[in-house]
């Protein structure tokens, strides 16, 4: 693990990234921030027992302790097939956030079965996974209490997948310094 993800607010322990529901929203991937070619979508946050209805029925991740959650997806124009979808998981402790990327990790890899071939994927996270599985590539990161879950499909080039991971990571860390990642 690396340390470059510390930094940002926590309740008086500063070396933790936490996200407030709003950083949350500003820390996904917004319109302006897809690259030349993709089209973004709408970002959607919900907290508190919303966002752990919204997790409960996802059934691959791990609710406790989360604070709030958010989604949105990037495509490329038809016909091409190409998509990158980023969910954001807030918790309320870095522990708990392990546990949860621990268990979405477990999950992922059963589900991809003997079709998973690991990655690297260098994007500045506390803790990466990273692999590919037949049309899909998908990282899975954490940064202090925040886990990006990044399940990408018929990605035209190798590298998109460090691409959006890098993405994601910054903007998280611009968005627990209270900074907008799109100024």
């Amino acid at each position: 693990a690396d340390d470059s993800g510390k930094g940002g607010l926590g309740d008086g322990d500063a070396m933790v990234v936490r996200l407030s529901p709003p950083q949350l929203s500003q820390a996904l991937p917004s319109k302006l921030s897809a690259p030349k070619g993709w089209e973004g979508e709408q970002r959607e946050v919900v907290q508190g027992s919303e966002a752990w209805e919204q997790c409960e029925q996802q059934g691959d991740l791990t609710c406790s302790g989360l604070t709030s959650l958010g989604t949105t997806r990037f495509e490329k124009p038809y016909p091409s097939k190409a998509s990158m979808k980023f969910t954001l998981l807030a918790y309320d402790t870095e522990d708990n956030a392990k546990v949860g990327m621990k268990e979405l990790v477990t999950a992922e890899h059963e589900d991809a079965g003997d079709k998973l071939k690991p990655r690297t994927v260098k994007a500045g996270a506390d803790d990466t996974d990273a692999f590919d599985e037949t049309y899909h590539s998908t990282a899975i990161l954490r940064v202090g209490t925040v886990v990006a879950f990044l399940p990408g499909k018929h990605l035209p080039q190798a590298d998109h997948l460090r691409t959006f991971a890098k993405l994601q990571v910054d903007r998280v860390k611009i968005a627990s310094a209270g900074k907008n990642p799109d100024a």
